[in-house]
C-alpha cells in the first residue's frame, strides 16, 4: 500500500536502529477499512510501525495539529501552521482506471459519476494543500481516466496561485510508460450530450477546461501523468505532482473561545507512560489507564500525537508498535 511504502522510504538507507526523524499520519474515513489498514501494517512494516498512526477522519476536514500555536510564524510562511511535508492525496474516485480487474465498476459507472465526485475531490485536495508546509510537495491521485476529476482539480488548484505543478521524473528510465495531461475536454452528461460551460447554473465552473486567457494554466496541465492499461499492463491511474508556494488567503473570522473537551470515544486517547521504562529510543504509550498493551512511538510522531496544541482533536486508531502485554 501507499502508506507502507511511505514509512519504507523513511527507513530507506538507515544503519543504526533508532527511528528517523519523519514519520507518517494515514488518514481513512471508514472505520473498517482503517482497522484493516491498522492490521496490514502491523503484518508489513513490523517495529517500522513505531513511525506510523492512523486516524480516521472526513478528509475536508482533517485537523490542524498545530492549530493555535504561538509559534512566531517567519515573514514569507507560516510553518508553524502546516504540519506536514509531504502529502499522499489519493482522492475517492469513479474507479474507472480499474476496469479490469474490478467487473463491478462497468455496472456501476456513468459520466456523471466523475461530474458528482469533483467538487469533493477539489475540498480534499485544498485542505490537503492547506496542511502542506510553503515548499512541501503534495501528489494528487486517482485511478480514473476522467478528466473532470484529474486535470479539472489540478486545474482548479493551479488557479488558486499557492500551488505549482511539478514535471515528473522520466519514468521512462525504469521502464514505465506514461501520458502528459490533458488542456482540453467536453463536459458530457448521461446521454453522452455535451454540456456548454454556464448553460448549466447548478455545475462547478471548475468542471471545463481552462479559458485561453488561462495558458499558463493549460501548460502546466501536459506535466500530469497519465497512465493507461495498455501500456504497462496495469491499471489506470493519473497523478499530477503539486508543490506549495504560498498559503492560502486567510479571511477574517472572529475568534471563538474554544473548550477543550475529552473525545466520545476514550480508547482513541494515549496515555504515556514512565519515561525510565522507555527503550529503543521510543516512546512508550497506553491506549486506556487499565490497559497492559503498550505501543512504542518514535519520539517525533509521539509530539505530533501528544504534544501539539491540536493533538487531541485527531481521532486515532493505530499508533505505534505494539511492544508487550504486561
Amino acid at each position: 500500500s501507499k502508506t507502507t511504502q511511505a514509512v519504507d522510504d523513511l527507513y530507506s538507507n538507515r544503519s543504526d536502529t533508532k527511528p528517523p526523524d519523519g514519520f507518517c499520519v494515514a488518514n481513512e474515513i471508514d472505520p473498517r477499512r482503517a482497522y484493516v489498514l491498522a492490521h496490514r501494517a502491523r503484518e508489513t512494516l513490523q517495529e517500522r510501525q513505531v513511525s506510523l498512526t492512523i486516524a480516521c477522519h472526513n478528509a475536508t476536514k482533517f485537523p490542524n495539529v498545530h492549530a493555535g500555536s504561538t509559534f512566531a510564524p517567519t515573514q514569507n510562511s507560516r510553518d508553524c501552521d502546516a504540519p506536514y511535508d509531504r502529502i499522499i492525496c489519493d482522492v475517492p474516485c469513479s474507479g474507472d482506471g480499474t476496469l479490469r480487474k474490478d467487473l463491478k465498476v462497468w455496472k456501476t459507472w456513468h459520466p456523471s459519476y466523475g461530474m458528482a465526485l469533483h467538487p469533493l475531490q477539489i475540498r480534499i485536495a485544498k485542505r490537503g494543500i492547506a496542511l502542506l508546509k510553503v515548499g512541501g510537495i503534495m501528489t494528487y491521485s486517482t485511478c480514473s481516466f476522467h478528466p473532470l476529476e484529474n486535470e479539472a482539480v489540478v486545474a482548479a488548484l493551479l488557479a488558486t496561485k499557492c500551488v505549482e505543478i511539478l514535471p515528473p521524473k522520466k519514468l521512462s528510465e525504469v521502464g514505465i510508460v506514461s501520458r502528459p495531461g490533458l488542456s482540453h475536454w467536453k463536459v458530457l452528461d448521461d446521454d453522452l450530450n455535451a454540456i456548454d460551460s454556464g448553460s448549466n447554473k447548478t455545475l462547478p465552473p471548475t468542471l471545463w477546461p481552462p479559458q485561453e486567457n488561462s495558458k499558463s494554466i493549460i501548460d502546466a496541465l501536459s506535466n500530469c501523468v497519465r497512465m493507461v492499461p495498455q501500456d504497462n499492463d496495469t491499471g489506470g491511474f493519473f497523478i499530477a505532482v503539486l508543490k506549495k508556494i504560498r498559503d492560502f488567503p486567510t479571511r477574517n473570522r472572529k475568534q471563538k473561545v474554544i473548550t477543550k473537551v475529552s473525545p466520545k470515544e476514550p480508547h482513541h486517547q494515549l496515555y504515556r507512560q514512565d519515561a525510565r521504562k522507555q527503550q529503543g529510543g521510543c516512546i512508550h504509550f497506553k491506549r486506556s489507564p487499565s490497559s497492559n498493551q503498550v505501543f512504542a512511538v518514535a519520539p517525533s510522531l509521539a509530539k505530533h500525537v501528544d504534544e501539539c496544541p491540536g493533538s487531541d482533536k485527531l481521532n486515532l486508531v493505530m499508533a505505534g508498535f505494539k511492544r508487550s502485554d504486561h
